[in-house]
C-alpha cells in the first residue's frame, strides 16, 4: 500500500471513530442534550419567598427562580437552561442552604435532571434538596 492510501484510510477511520463517540454519548443523554428542572414544596403553615440561584461554576450564577408559595403548597416543574452544578437556596431572606448538582440518587450512574427543594420548619434540617424523579 502507498503512503496516501494509509493516510486516507487513517482520516476516514479516525472520523468514523469521532462520530461513533458522540453517537455513544448522545445515546446517554449528554449534559448538554438534557433539561433540567427544579421543584419547590413549602411544607410550613405560612406562605413562603423562595429564592434558588443555579450556578455553572462556583460563584457564578446563569438562573435565577424567586418561587412564592402559600402555606403547604408546591411549584414542582420550573424548567432552566443550561448545566447546573450548584444550587444556593434563601427562604423569607432567613434561612440559607447551598447544595451541590448534580444531585443524583443512590445507586445512580448519571445526575438527576430535577432536583427537588424542600422547607419544613418542623425539622432539624429545615432546607433539603434531593434527586427529583426524572420524567
Amino acid at each position: 500500500m502507498n503512503r496516501r492510501v494509509i493516510i486516507a484510510y487513517s482520516g476516514l477511520l479516525f472520523t468514523t471513530f469521532i462520530a461513533g463517540c458522540s453517537e455513544f454519548r448522545s445515546s446517554f443523554g449528554g449534559d448538554e442534550e438534557r433539561e433540567y428542572a427544579i421543584g419547590v414544596y413549602n411544607y410550613s403553615d405560612d406562605s413562603r419567598t423562595f429564592r434558588v440561584a443555579i450556578e455553572d461554576t462556583p460563584g457564578r450564577e446563569f438562573h435565577t427562580e424567586t418561587v412564592e408559595l402559600d402555606a403547604q403548597t408546591a411549584d414542582e416543574t420550573i424548567p432552566f437552561d443550561g448545566i447546573p452544578s450548584s444550587l444556593s437556596i434563601t427562604v423569607d431572606d432567613d434561612y440559607d442552604r447551598m447544595s451541590p448538582w448534580p444531585v443524583a440518587r443512590e445507586g445512580a450512574e448519571i445526575p438527576a435532571v430535577k432536583a427537588e427543594i424542600y422547607f419544613d420548619p418542623d425539622r432539624e434540617q429545615l432546607i433539603w434538596v434531593q434527586a427529583g424523579v426524572d420524567s
